[in-house]
């Protein structure tokens, strides 16, 4: 899923056919990707996220509220910064699927898994896209054991 472009999880996003919690996941992470490239979402698609993910919400209102006189684009960087599951991310490679991804009772920090479900959590394709050939792998009968693998998580 982290592989999808912004603009399908977008439409994921809109899809009804999620669930709440996946829609409320699609739309954090379209949204932060289009943030850290220094894209302004459009007000109906940031309206989409703070209305799938009311923590957020309320912490932009609390940002606006406690900082009035800061412009609207540094109360919103308030708001990110006190939301560190604001992120790029749909599912954490490996073991980690999207399911344990939606859980979004609090906008705080994640500490169980802080290097993937938070916002300072990079994007790393590589690790990914490992991850995945070792679940395809795995599907196949074509995985090698363990101790024969070599690469950046063979041993995680």
């Amino acid at each position: 899923m982290n592989l999808q472009s912004a603009s399908q999880l977008w439409a994921f996003a809109e899809d009804q056919g999620f669930n709440a919690e996946e829609r409320a996941l699609f739309a954090r992470a379209a949204w932060t990707r289009g943030y850290a490239l220094g894209r302004k979402a459009d007000e109906a698609r940031t309206k989409l996220m703070l209305g799938l993910n009311p923590a957020i919400a309320d912490a932009w209102a609390k940002a606006a509220a406690g900082y009035p006189k800061a412009a609207p684009v540094r109360q919103q960087l308030i708001a990110i910064l006190r939301s560190p599951r604001l992120n790029m991310l749909v599912n954490s490679p490996g073991e980690w699927g999207a399911a344990t991804m939606t859980n979004m009772e609090q906008a705080g920090i994640d500490s169980f898994d802080h290097n993937d479900r938070n916002w300072w959590c990079p994007l790393e394709t590589d690790r990914h896209l490992e991850a995945l050939r070792g679940e395809f792998d795995q599907l196949t009968g074509n995985a090698l054991p363990e101790y024969n693998m070599k690469g950046v998580n063979a041993w995680l």
